[in-house]
């Protein structure tokens, strides 16, 4: 993909690089507040994967939407956090 960056003041054109051999001092420090569709009507997904494999918190925002099984859940872990809406009208498949 194409994007930019600031070089002298102005900003320039370049190509990222992709590939970690083509650019080995490339890390990830953080990332941070994903935004995830699931189906509609899944939350018994969303807490086995998210809050009993991970061990995320259910943020107590959101506790009411667990309790109702419907809605959007936040999932925090750490200092990260994921909100996890019902798609609509369905969640996009990798």
């Amino acid at each position: 993909s194409r994007s930019s960056r600031i070089v002298d003041g102005s900003v320039a054109p370049f190509k990222w690089q992709l590939h970690a051999e083509s650019n080995p001092s490339c890390e990830v420090l953080l990332m941070d507040h994903f935004n995830i569709n699931h189906e509609k009507g899944r939350h018994d997904a969303l807490r086995a994967f998210y809050f009993d494999f991970l061990g995320c918190a259910i943020d107590p925002r959101k506790q009411e939407n667990i309790e109702i099984g419907t809605k959007t859940l936040w999932a925090n872990i750490g200092m990260h956090q994921f909100h996890l809406p019902e798609g609509k009208p369905e969640a996009q498949v990798f």
